[in-house]
């Protein structure tokens, strides 16, 4: 049995929630090149090559932007020392090698950060987001917000989240269930 991993699940999850925004005829963003995982990988302009919890493409700025995103399912608060690393690689990878030479870096977080973090954060332009498995949430990126309820998922436990999605072919919002892009009832019209 290939058990997943709770940082997987909250990967996983946190790419569904930017696929929902970019298949969402509402949000308006043009994002391309979705990735996430132990596999999503970059290469620096050191030769590093970098894992990314999950990263995409936004084409809507006047220049593309890459997005980095680092994802901490944990329940202690951030340190500023994670917001370091997220912008110490993402100097070394804007710009390298077909990468776009604008990007943002946001650091999803289950747990609270520390005031120093988001001072560090703030002055860099770094967003961060605490995006809890255990409750409601809400996830913002940009002009459009993704809100849902999980289904009372624990920090230990594997993830089991309802997600909400706007339906590609009518736009109405539904709940996905396994990774479906359209709603029930365009898929009965089909």
């Amino acid at each position: 049995m290939n058990k997943t991993l709770p940082y997987a699940d909250y990967e996983s999850f946190i790419s569904n929630l930017i696929d929902g925004i970019k298949t969402s005829k509402s949000s308006g963003r043009d994002i391309r090149n979705i990735g996430y995982g132990k596999n999503n990988t970059l290469l620096g302009r050191s030769g590093q090559r970098h894992q990314i919890d999950v990263s995409f493409h936004d084409y809507n700025f006047d220049e593309p932007k890459i997005v980095l995103i680092e994802c901490k399912r944990v329940s202690l608060p951030i340190e500023i020392s994670i917001l370091k690393i997220l912008k110490s690689t993402m100097d070394d990878i804007i710009g390298h090698d077909g990468v776009p030479h604008d990007g943002l870096g946001i650091l999803v977080s289950t747990a609270p950060f520390r005031s120093g973090a988001l001072r560090f954060a703030e002055y860099y332009n770094l967003k961060t987001e605490q995006v809890p498995h255990s409750n409601e949430y809400t996830f913002r990126y940009e002009n459009f917000i993704q809100a849902g309820l999980l289904n009372g998922v624990k920090l230990g436990d594997s993830c089991n989240a309802d997600l909400f999605r706007y339906c590609i072919n009518c736009g109405n919002r539904f709940l996905v269930k396994k990774n479906e892009k359209t709603c029930s009832q365009c898929k009965e019209n089909s």
